[in-house]
């Protein structure tokens, strides 16, 4: 399968407002967003110039009560301290799930979406090579604007493969571009996607890549797995055993188009999350690297 592409990566953003004034900090531009159905998520958007952008995501407040930070307390925006929420609440789509149960194993960065031309065709190629796929279910959004969005969506059961995504609406209208993706900082696209794996779904890594048709390389011997989709590379890192729970951290290295230093955006690690409350409520980090993504 050609033309698979990066579509997003999806970032945690317990109080919205505050984690894109420190987007806006970092030198990037925030836009558009809306609110996907059924009202639980709801999203600002960091359009890259190479066709892709980050996802700022937050569970919002339903009804008079506080919105839900999975692993943590229900904040809001302004809202403080509550009862702990361990569990998904009852109703939420398999989207809001999926990132629900993610966020809380993974940390502040932890999802992404790859674009496929024929989503159905992949979904029976991937479980022709028995990796399983969940039923191909729509998603919805409607933006601040009003416009209405629609796509198409397939999530792999296997947690380090990316959900993919085909949109029924026009991309345009669901992706920023034109000068939405001109930042201050110089950012253009994603250089690199760091995604931790489990032992037994790095098995699976051949099969994944030849059904997409993304070649996978060994280069990094026992360190990990590399895979090209198209300019991006998405280096699969071993996850320690017995650190399933908490997870391996996502990472993010953005490039710039000046050749200058790239920008990786990185989790807290667990270690420092406060232990007397079993908090989940991460820090975005943002570390310059030296030199340009090799």
């Amino acid at each position: 399968m050609s033309q698979v592409s990066l579509d997003h990566v999806v970032l945690l953003a317990p109080r919205l407002p505050r984690t894109e004034e420190s987007f806006r900090k970092m030198g990037f531009q925030v836009t558009g967003g809306g609110t996907h159905a059924g009202g639980a998520t709801r999203n600002r958007l960091v359009g890259l110039s190479d066709g892709s952008y980050l996802e700022l995501l937050t569970f919002s407040p339903t009804g008079d009560g506080p919105g839900l930070f999975p692993g943590s307390q229900p904040i809001s925006d302004e809202a403080g301290p509550g009862e702990a929420t361990e569990a998904p609440p009852p109703g939420l789509s398999p989207m809001a799930t999926r990132f629900w149960q993610r966020a809380r194993r993974h940390g502040p960065i932890f999802d992404l979406a790859l674009r496929v031309p024929d989503l159905e065709g992949a979904i029976e190629g991937l479980r022709g090579r028995d990796i399983a796929v969940d039923e191909a279910g729509e998603g919805r959004r409607t933006r601040d604007d009003g416009v209405e969005l629609a796509w198409t969506m397939a999530f792999p059961r296997a947690g380090a493969f990316p959900f993919l995504i085909q949109d029924l609406t026009p991309r345009q209208h669901r992706v920023p571009h034109g000068a939405e993706t001109e930042h201050p900082n110089g950012v253009s696209g994603v250089a690199e996607v760091r995604i931790p794996i489990a032992p037994e779904e790095a098995a699976r890594l051949p099969a994944w890549g030849q059904v997409l048709g993304l070649p996978l390389s060994d280069r990094l011997g026992h360190q990990g797995w590399e895979v090209m989709v198209g300019e991006v590379k998405l280096t699969f890192l071993p996850m320690e055993e017995g650190n399933r729970g908490d997870g391996s951290r996502y990472g993010i290295v953005l490039r710039r188009d000046d050749g200058g230093d790239t920008l990786s955006l990185v989790g807290a690690p667990a270690q420092d999350r406060p232990a007397s409350t079993g908090s989940l409520e991460w820090e975005l980090q943002a570390d310059t690297l030296l030199g340009p993504p090799a």
